[in-house]
């Protein structure tokens, strides 16, 4: 009887840490998607909300380390080495390819470079209006910066309507 004990025990350890993994892999996939979201928190309004793949990229890029951190922190709970080997290598293909792709800006067309500059330029209207900026040069140069900012995106932004199906 207690060598049946013993491998039920085994069992339930084996199935767990598959549970581990599986867990691991949505969690990350969980946190690649409120990354990815919250790229936009430097917007300056919300109609320049504009899904993009260099910002997809972006949360990639972060959410690699952060799962070889979390494989790395945890042994205990991820102690399959095939399987941490196996997720080590597809995180660090992951980062890699995710900064090469920002990098190169691999498959990003006209439509993807102007749905990622918006928001970037909205990024800087935000950082002009709201830092406490009292230097009367940066000053001036904030002020111009929202209008030229602004300018372009008011641009880029008919340009997307003219290009749409």
């Amino acid at each position: 009887m207690e060598g049946h004990e013993s491998s039920h025990v085994s069992h339930d350890r084996a199935m767990q840490g598959k549970g581990h993994y599986v867990k691991f892999w949505i969690s990350l996939a969980v946190n690649a998607a409120l990354m990815f979201v919250l790229m936009f928190v430097m917007i300056d309004t919300f109609s320049e909300f504009i899904p993009n793949l260099n910002f997809l990229y972006m949360a990639f890029v972060m959410a690699a380390p952060m799962g070889i951190i979390m494989l790395a922190s945890m042994p205990m709970m991820y102690s399959d080495n095939r399987k941490n080997l196996i997720s080590y290598a597809v995180l660090v293909l992951l980062f890699v390819a995710s900064f090469a792709f920002i990098r190169h800006q691999t498959f990003v067309g006209n439509n993807g470079f102007l749905a990622s500059m918006i928001p970037h330029h909205s990024g800087a209207i935000l950082m002009c209006r709201n830092a406490k900026i009292t230097d009367p040069e940066i000053v001036t140069l904030c002020g111009n910066i929202v209008k030229s900012q602004r300018q372009e995106i008011d641009e880029m932004k008919a340009i997307q309507a003219r290009k749409k199906p």
